[in-house]
C-alpha cells in the first residue's frame, strides 16, 4: 500500500526484510497525492488506483499558498494500472474499501484543489480509500491519510465486509494542523465504535498521537517504522 515520496525508504525497508520490489504482487494506492505515489517509478506490475489518481492537484492551506501534490505518470511498459471506484478483493479476507461515503461531514478538511476537465475546483479527495483485513479478532483497517475521515472509513469497512467488530485502526488520520480541533471528537467516535487498538501514524500529528495515548491508554499503540504487528 503506497510507495512514499520517492520509494527509497520502501526499497530500503524491503531489503531489511530480505525482499525486493520484484516480490511485490500488487500495489494499492490509498489516494493520488505524491507523498504516497511518488515512488511509482520504483515498482512495476499490477497497480490498483482510483480514476482521480493522476489528476493535477494541490494543497492550499491558506490564501496565496499552494503545494503541488500531483502524482507522477505511470509507465505503460512497467505498470498495469487498474482504476476502480468500488471495493476490490485483494486476497481471501482482504479488500479495499473503494470510495468512502462521507457520512460524518465534520471529518472533511477543505484545503485541497484539483483540476478536472481543465477546471480548478475544490478537491474532496474522493479517491481516498483504505484496506480492510478480516481477522479472527475483528476488522483491521489500514489507512494512508484518511482524507475521507477515519471514522467514515471504519464505517465503510464495516459495510463492505458485513462485519461489525473492529479490532484495529492504523494509519494516517489527518488530525494535524487545522484538523487538531477534530481530535477529541474522533477519539469519542473510536470509543463509540469500540475499536480495540488505535495506532495513529503519518499525518495524524503529534497532538493526536498524544491525546489518543492519554484518552485511550489501554487501546493506544505507539508505532514507528520497523514495527511488526501480527493479527
Amino acid at each position: 500500500m503506497d510507495t512514499g515520496v520517492t520509494g527509497i525508504a520502501m526499497e530500503h525497508n524491503l531489503g531489511l526484510m530480505g525482499l525486493t520490489v520484484d516480490d511485490i504482487d500488487l500495489v494499492v494506492f490509498s489516494h493520488g497525492h505524491n507523498d504516497h505515489t511518488g515512488g511509482l517509478s520504483r515498482v512495476k506490475g499490477r497497480i490498483l488506483a482510483h480514476p482521480d489518481m493522476l489528476l493535477e492537484r494541490c494543497l492550499t492551506p491558506k490564501p496565496g499558498v499552494s503545494y503541488d501534490l500531483t502524482s507522477p505518470a505511470p509507465d505503460p511498459a512497467r505498470h498495469q494500472i487498474e482504476y476502480h471506484r468500488e471495493p476490490v478483493k485483494l486476497a481471501p479476507g482482504v479488500m479495499t474499501t473503494g470510495e468512502v461515503p462521507r457520512i460524518h461531514e465534520w471529518e472533511e478538511l477543505k484545503v485541497f484543489r484539483i483540476t478536472r476537465d481543465g477546471q480548478d475546483e475544490e478537491d474532496h479527495v474522493r479517491d481516498d480509500q483504505g484496506i480492510v483485513i478480516n481477522t479472527d479478532k475483528g476488522l483491521v483497517v489500514i489507512q494512508g491519510c484518511s482524507h475521507a475521515g477515519i471514522i467514515n472509513t471504519i464505517e465503510a469497512a464495516k459495510k463492505v465486509t458485513g462485519v461489525d467488530e473492529v479490532y484495529c485502526a492504523i494509519g494516517g488520520f489527518h488530525l494535524i494542523g487545522p484538523a487538531e480541533k477534530k481530535i477529541d471528537r474522533t477519539i469519542g467516535e473510536f470509543k463509540r465504535l469500540d475499536v480495540k487498538k488505535v495506532i495513529p501514524i503519518h499525518c495524524s500529528g503529534f497532538e493526536a498521537i498524544k491525546q489518543v495515548s492519554l484518552q485511550m491508554p489501554d487501546r493506544f499503540e505507539y508505532c514507528t517504522v520497523g514495527c511488526e504487528m501480527e493479527f
